[in-house]
């Protein structure tokens, strides 16, 4: 037997970012790690509230942020890091 559930809860913001950048912390928490303005690394809880194809909707991370998608499994907190962003040639 199949159901289908609609559930009404108020709109959120939230992020699109890729599911790989998604980590655990020591206490079980769902984190990212981000850039700070000095270029330092630090973790920050976010929570999931949903899945598409693209990636995880997330809530907890400022408007804009620098978030770590490659190589965020082997920094740590206060690591300072030369960040590069990939960059578009659509126009």
């Amino acid at each position: 037997m199949t159901a289908k559930l609609n559930v009404q809860i108020a709109a959120r913001a939230a992020q699109l970012i890729p599911a790989s950048s998604i980590l655990l912390s020591d206490r079980g928490y769902t984190i990212v790690r981000v850039l700070g303005a000095d270029q330092t690394v630090f973790s920050t809880e976010v929570a999931v509230v949903g899945e598409t194809s693209e990636g995880v909707w997330v809530v907890g991370l400022p408007k804009e942020v620098v978030l770590v998608t490659v190589g965020q499994n082997y920094i740590i907190d206060g690591e300072r890091v030369l960040p590069s962003f990939p960059v578009s040639n659509q126009e």
